[in-house]
């Protein structure tokens, strides 16, 4: 039987995944940036999974535990409605929040949406997505959309060409920039970037070009360009960044694009902040400063970088800023 308290926040333990694009460890921004220990048996870093309950390979494990093993898709196996509250898919958390590290070249890709996963024999597993710039060297750039109209032949043309990339719209990305990936957009990335990434819970991405890269193993690394031409949006122009600063925003919430299964925001909490449950969970990932995270039974501190789960048996949670610089957070809830 899995012990664990429910009545307080869930603290998570990040999963690694290291891709040809990652950043070496020495250069990590994920390691550097969040003052985190190297894990053990790798040599980059690409991603920091830092909640996610796909299935019992692909889930968080639970830090505030009395039993280090267990893991957020065992907790929400056993205590579904505890945890989510009121949902359509009331085991499947249907969100993941992850953290990407890039420092090569991602591959120019796309997701499709639900009703076209389904129809290429993927089952409803489409995806949305937003980026929230962090970091960002001057030459990193960020592909995303068409800059012009398009049609599918120009597009078929361009892939078959290698020259995909003069379609897409170009930007110089820079800290505090947030990127809305509707599924259809097909995008891509360049340059050193820290990226705070809020998608659907599912993994389909059909990958168009990798930019004639040679994988592990000495080979190309596998493209899906049959899929992508169905999933593509043909129709959608280039998507440009909504800025997270201004000058005049020195606290409080800023909602953010959001896709069709989660709604974002994000906080910069100068003073005590209470947010309620509204009978349903909700995701904190604490970008920068330190937070003091409270409840009817519970005191705790969240440092940056750190994901935690709030389930829907509590009502409602403060969070209060420790230390000079006013922390920033993103608000993460179920549609």
């Amino acid at each position: 039987m899995i012990s664990v308290q429910l009545e307080q926040p869930l603290f998570l333990e990040p999963l690694y995944f290291s891709y040809v694009w990652g950043a070496p460890i020495e250069e990590s921004w994920v390691i550097s940036r969040f003052g985190r220990q190297t894990p053990p048996g790798l040599d980059r870093i690409a991603e920091s999974w830092e909640i996610v309950a796909l299935d019992a390979e692909l889930s968080n494990k639970l830090l505030n535990t009395q039993e280090p093993a267990s893991t957020l898709y065992e907790v929400l196996l056993h205590n579904p409605r505890t945890i989510l509250g009121t949902s359509d898919s009331p085991t499947k958390l249907p969100i993941i929040v992850k953290y990407l590290d890039v420092f090569e070249r991602l591959s120019v890709q796309v997701h499709p949406d639900d009703a076209t996963a389904e129809r290429l024999g993927f089952g409803p597993s489409g995806k949305s997505e937003v980026w929230v710039v962090l970091d960002a060297d001057p030459n990193a750039r960020i592909w995303a959309g068409f800059a012009k109209q398009v049609s599918r032949a120009d597009v078929e043309e361009a892939i078959r060409s290698g020259e995909l990339v003069s379609l897409l719209q170009e930007y110089t990305p820079r800290p505090g920039d947030c990127y809305f990936f509707p599924p259809g957009t097909v995008h891509a990335a360049q340059g050193h970037l820290l990226i705070a990434e809020v998608q659907d819970a599912s993994q389909l991405t059909f990958r168009i070009f990798d930019w004639n890269r040679i994988g592990t193993g000495g080979r190309p690394r596998p493209l899906h360009i049959a899929e992508a031409l169905e999933a593509i949006d043909y129709r959608q122009g280039p998507i440009r960044p909504v800025s997270l600063y201004d000058e005049k925003r020195t606290s409080g919430a800023l909602r953010l694009p959001s896709g069709p299964k989660f709604l974002l925001a994000h906080w910069r909490i100068q003073s005590p902040v209470t947010l309620t449950s509204e009978g349903r969970f909700l995701v904190i990932s604490l970008l920068e400063g330190k937070l003091r995270v409270s409840g009817t039974s519970f005191e705790m501190t969240a440092g940056p970088g750190q994901t935690f789960l709030i389930p829907a048996s509590v009502s409602s949670v403060s969070l209060s800023p420790i230390g000079g610089t006013a922390p920033a957070c993103l608000e993460i809830r179920p549609r």
